[in-house]
């Protein structure tokens, strides 16, 4: 890992969901988005409110869809400013 100082971007992240015994009406990635940064302990201090939130659907799909993170990222890139991520403004070194 790399030291470094001076503002910053968190810039993205990744999901996988595995969901091997679905119900017709759930939603297979519901769930709380937590990072513990710079060995800190729990709780974390970044703490969102959902992956349904942070991964796009918050309206829980009605179609099949292999691909939500990659669409939701792609409309992000397409239609912001670039400054959609978590501004840093303190020097980090980050462990996720």
């Amino acid at each position: 890992m790399r030291d470094v100082e001076g503002n910053g971007i968190y810039c993205g992240g990744h999901l996988d969901i595995d969901c091997f015994q679905r119900n017709p009406n759930d939603w297979y990635g519901e769930g709380d988005d937590m990072m513990l940064t710079d060995g800190e302990f729990w709780p974390p201090s970044l703490h969102g409110t959902g992956t349904k939130d942070r991964y796009h659907c918050a309206y829980c799909p009605t179609e099949e869809s292999p691909r939500i993170t990659a669409s939701s990222c792609t409309a992000a890139a397409r239609n912001g400013d670039g400054k959609e991520g978590i501004p840093y403004t303190v020097a980090k070194r980050s462990a996720v």
